[in-house]
């Protein structure tokens, strides 16, 4: 199993981003579905989800699409390595799923165990990956998302529902695996080559061209307006948390959007202290950011260009700072007796957590799950009951937001 350096000729660039002068004619007779599958399986490395027999990495659908356009994943590398990059170095993805959206557009895409095992090592880890379709539009169709993955994972049938959360990619006009795998040239556009081939003296691939290291990072918050309430953040070692990616056509200042996330596991102990009383607080690290640019190569097109910004590394560090206590609506309260422990849900979201150089014009969101390793605890010792009120739910629920103590 090979790693992807993003190299193509022709209009191979189509099966991974493509973004071309004019859309293909769409061959006639049109081909059958084994034909789509047998030309998916030349243009990259790994088998087609239909061959494999695995659990849904990723299900979801790409936007105007019908059937047979070609949707495919890449895994980035582990957060160390990233981390132990320099402005220049080249960084390798691994394609690791591929798949031809349905008649309505919808997908599922399954890992290859293979290609797993070259992106985490055989480990088990988090595997951050951008999920990108064939677009012959003037923009990059991707997505990025994240999943827990192991050789083991990737075989094991038995996992029911989706690795991770279900994904819209927004193609401007979405090209069919047979469009841009035609023999013949249509349109002026030259045929489809594999995705390792390489037009000569072209610069092609991804790499970091700029570290923006020790970030300010939003983690978690405690708030409270009942005087004889205390709480506690803990986040711990193994803790998660998921921080915004930026995107750029350009890599200029004030030209960035926001444009999905990527999971990150906590490196450090973390312990925050107790607060007594009514008190707003929010708790931080410092997170390393970098700046990539990534280049398509096409021997007739030349060179397609785009930038993200994304985490690298793992959270480092603690402080506090003060907040506001948040409005909490009285439909999201439940009163709850002497001690209790809040790890269940997902929360503590922020749309500007990560403060980026402000030039960007753009701050990465973050969001802390509840979990064993990143909890609130809160606790009245006399034992008579208190309200717990959550921002965009009822505590322990789906999107509970943040946790506010009152009388």
């Amino acid at each position: 199993m090979r790693s992807d350096v993003m190299r193509l000729s022709g209009v191979a660039l189509t099966a991974i981003l493509l973004i071309g002068a004019s859309a293909p004619v769409e061959p006639d007779p049109r081909p059958t579905t084994e034909e789509q599958v047998d030309a998916l399986a030349v243009l990259v490395s790994v088998e087609p989800s239909t061959e494999l027999d695995g659990p849904v990495l990723v299900a979801g659908e790409v936007i105007g699409a019908h059937a047979g356009v070609p949707v495919i994943a890449k895994a980035w590398p582990d957060q160390e390595t990233l981390d132990r990059h320099q402005p220049g170095d080249a960084v390798e993805l691994v394609t690791i799923a591929a798949a031809l959206t349905n008649t309505d557009g919808s997908f599922e895409l399954v890992a290859d165990p293979e290609a797993v095992a070259e992106a985490t090592d055989g480990d088990e880890r988090i595997v951050n990956f951008d999920v990108t379709a064939a677009n012959a539009g003037a923009k990059v169709a991707m997505v990025s998302t994240s999943a827990v993955l192991s050789p083991e994972i990737a075989v094991d049938d038995s996992i029911s529902g989706a690795l991770t959360d279900e994904l819209m990619i927004d193609a401007d006009e979405p090209l069919t695996v047979d469009e841009i795998s035609d023999t013949s040239e249509v349109d002026g556009i030259p045929p489809v080559a594999a995705e390792d081939s390489a037009p000569a003296g072209m610069e092609c691939g991804t790499k970091l061209v700029q570290r923006l290291d020790r970030r300010p990072t939003i983690i978690g918050s405690t708030y409270s307006t009942a005087p004889r309430v205390t709480t506690q953040f803990i986040y711990t070692k193994g803790a998660e948390s998921t921080f915004g990616i930026g995107f750029s056509q350009t890599g200029a200042n004030a030209s960035w959007t926001a444009s999905s996330t990527a999971k990150i596991s906590n490196g450090d102990v973390d312990e925050f202290d107790k607060k007594a009383g009514s008190h707003a607080k929010i708790y931080k690290k410092y997170l390393n950011y970098g700046k990539y640019k990534s280049v398509i190569c096409d021997g007739d097109f030349g060179q397609i260009v785009s930038y993200t910004v994304r985490p690298i590394g793992r959270p480092f560090g603690s402080y506090e700072a003060g907040s506001t206590v948040p409005a909490t609506p009285s439909a999201y309260c439940v009163r709850y007796s002497s001690t209790h422990h809040f790890s269940k849900g997902k929360a503590q979201y922020w749309s500007s957590g990560v403060a980026l150089p402000a030039a960007m014009g753009f701050n990465a969101s973050a969001q802390t799950a509840y979990s064993y390793e990143s909890k609130i605890i809160m606790t009245r010792p006399d034992g008579t009951s208190y309200a717990v009120c959550g921002t965009g739910n009822v505590p322990e629920q789906v999107n509970t937001g943040r946790l506010v103590a009152r009388p």
